[in-house]
């Protein structure tokens, strides 16, 4: 997909399309991580513990209690790969 960069103040940017956003989840006020690599720009979600947990527990941190925490399900991480100890 080709863009068109644009000059933003001092800066340029860049526009994502809605049917690529949506696809990633980004949206207008969306957080992102941006860095540099092999002469790339990369792009990804930036998350902050809040809003993990929030998204995890589907309500606002200051209504997350110790017994939501207590009962939280495994999470599987799949088989075992390579050399690990399973205690």
């Amino acid at each position: 997909m080709e863009a068109t960069l644009t000059k933003w103040g001092n800066s340029i940017g860049v526009r994502i399309p809605s049917q690529m956003a949506s696809e990633i989840g980004f949206h207008a006020g969306s957080k992102v991580e941006l860095r540099s690599h092999r002469n790339q720009i990369v792009i990804q979600p930036r998350y902050d513990l809040k809003e993990m947990y929030e998204s995890y527990y589907h309500k606002p941190l200051s209504e997350i209690t110790a017994n939501d925490v207590g009962n939280s399900k495994e999470m599987d991480w799949g088989g075992d790969v390579g050399a690990e100890v399973i205690d």
